[in-house]
């Protein structure tokens, strides 16, 4: 009965009682019992009015809570369905009682069909061992709750990786009633991790490449100049001669291949300038036509209107001819389309997003795409790490993509790969446009001989001998000292003496920078060139602003550092047949 009701009940109850009441009235033996009894039942009344009072007071108030309640449960409903990470309600075994949106949309299907399915159902099955393990576990208390980085199936859909985060449900009593789960893509933080793992082993490479190029350029720089010496104090009929022409060739191919590691190391700093790059795709066409076999179609589409992108054509060269090798062995043996196109290109700010290594504005785009077998995307992952290869045996060294990377990456451009298993690949890369004007050409490459006083300085006596040998050639007075600090004491001694000053880089005691400062502040005039193996942070510019005239890389020939001797004292070449 409601609170309404009872008080007419009660009102009616009162109306029937004074009715009673003044019946009795006119009973003069009754009247007093009637009186008692009356007043009993109308205490009664009041007693009972009240209580229908306090009713109707808490009837409102359980009304006013359910709507509260219902308020509260219409919040959560908002926040469980508006949030941007995939939510899940399960019981204890893991089978799916509520679901967001979100979630839904992450694992590809509608909200209901996601209701009385177990989650596992949408664990990838390289995942699954692991993620059955740790629900045991959290289910039973033997590891609590916390974040799980699994790979998800999304239904009609590829892999991707997933952060799960579980929590306990429990009832009043504390018992486990079920499980809680934010569901949230990780994908994008995991490519952005492998970029960076991907950098940071490059680095690594780079150290190890660096840490070894600076002996190993100095060894190159012996034989070459001790073989152009040998070379030049034998009569041009000497049996000999031949044989040291393949020794400097040889070693003309060690330099190459340290140049090479250096590149994919990202280490390596080749010059750079303007490159017409639909020219050098057209003309690298023309070997790869060459090469492929009459199954493989051949499709370019290179727009000549393109502007010339900042870069080295020999290694923009080399990463076309890697990327159409690589082209060409994924469609043997069936063939397939082998297509190029190099077109304009606006880099925006959503792809700098994606690959930070750009800058918004104008590139020129690369694309490299192919018919083949395609990757998985285990083997995508992994295509551009040293060594990394799927080839057979003697097929291939592993260096290929390796290379193309560090090369992208040292021209400040970047890389877009997609594939797909039996639908082929197709690279993207992206190249600054050349903003500056053309530089001007340059002298010819001549040897120039002189007369002029030499402080010759590197710490290794046998290059430093070396040095001496084809300058003294050359005509040049050479004073040769194994250490800054001899080289020094040497200077001070007789600064005037001097004409030019050659030192190496890295030297126990004292840098080759160190000792230039010195050098320059006895006799700021001196001229002095720096030659080094490799460095990590000393660069052209950096050698230029500490006073440096030239900035010479080793291994060198004569002819080389000769010129560069010519050019930094200004004074006119005398040619000399070396």
């Amino acid at each position: 009965m409601s609170s309404d009701a009872l008080a007419q009940g009660i009102e009616a109850a009162r109306r029937r009682l004074a009715a009673l009441e003044q019946r009795a009235g006119g009973s003069t033996g009754q009247q007093p019992m009637a009186a008692e009894a009356l007043e009993e039942i109308s205490t009664l009344l009041e007693e009972l009015h009240a209580a229908a009072e306090e009713m109707r007071r808490q009837n409102e108030e359980l009304v006013l809570s359910h709507q509260d309640l219902e308020a509260e449960r219409q919040r959560y409903r908002d926040l469980f369905e508006g949030a941007p990470d995939g939510y899940l309600v399960t019981d204890p075994e893991g089978t799916i009682r509520e679901a967001n949106r979100a979630a839904a949309e992450l694992l590809g299907v509608r909200q209901d069909f996601l209701i009385g399915k177990p989650i596992r159902v949408f664990i990838a099955a390289e995942a699954m061992a692991g993620f059955n393990r740790g629900l045991t576990r959290v289910r039973d208390g033997t590891e609590p709750p916390g974040d799980w980085e699994v790979s998800l199936q999304p239904r009609d859909a590829v892999p991707f990786s997933a952060l799960l985060t579980v929590g306990h449900g429990r009832d009043p009593a504390g018992r486990l009633a079920g499980l809680r789960w934010l569901v949230r893509d990780i994908s994008g933080r995991k490519r952005t991790e492998a970029m960076t793992r991907q950098a940071q082993k490059m680095e690594a490479l780079g150290t190890l490449a660096s840490g070894i190029a600076h002996d190993f350029n100095n060894i190159l720089a012996a034989v070459i100049g001790h073989t152009q010496a040998a070379s030049d104090s034998l009569p041009a009929s000497s049996l000999a001669v031949p044989h040291l022409q393949e020794i400097l060739a040889v070693s003309q191919r060690a330099k190459d291949i340290v140049r090479q590691i250096l590149t994919f190391s990202r280490a390596g700093r080749e010059r750079h300038g303007p490159v017409p790059l639909h020219s050098v795709v057209a003309e690298g066409m023309s070997l790869v036509r060459a090469s492929l076999p009459e199954n493989v179609e051949l499709r370019l589409h290179i727009d000549p209107q393109s502007s010339p992108v900042s870069g080295n054509a020999t290694q923009i060269h080399q990463v076309l001819m890697n990327l159409c090798a690589n082209a060409e062995y994924a469609m043997r043996p069936r063939g397939g389309i082998l297509e190029v196109r190099v077109e304009p290109f606006e880099v925006t700010t959503e792809i700098v997003a994606r690959h930070p290594s750009l800058s918004p504005g104008p590139h020129v785009k690369l694309t490299v795409r192919d018919t083949g077998h395609g990757m998985e995307r285990h083997v995508r992952e992994r295509i551009f790490d040293p060594f990394f290869t799927t080839k057979g045996v003697g097929e291939g060294t592993g260096l290929g993509l390796a290379v193309v990377h560090g090369i992208v990456a040292g021209h400040r451009g970047a890389i877009r790969v997609e594939s797909t298993p039996g639908q082929g690949t197709r690279f993207e890369i992206f190249f600054p446009r050349y903003e500056s004007p053309p530089a001007a050409p340059l002298d010819g490459d001549l040897a120039c001989a002189g007369r002029e006083r030499l402080l010759i300085v590197d710490d290794e006596p046998f290059l430093a001998r070396l040095w001496v040998t084809l300058l003294e050639s050359l005509g040049y007075r050479c004073v040769a000292c194994s250490s800054a600090a001899e080289a020094l004491t040497a200077f001070r001694g007789a600064p005037e003496s001097f004409d030019l000053v050659i030192t190496d880089l890295v030297m126990p005691g004292m840098t080759g920078d160190a000792l230039a400062r010195e050098i320059l502040r006895i006799r700021p005039d001196i001229p002095i060139i720096l030659c080094t193996g490799f460095s990590h942070t000393m660069t052209e510019a950096a050698a230029k602003a500490i006073g440096f005239r030239a900035y010479l890389e080793k291994p060198l020939g004569r002819r080389e550092l000769a010129q560069a001797i010519r050019s930094v004292l200004g004074q006119p070449a005398t040619p000399n047949a070396s």
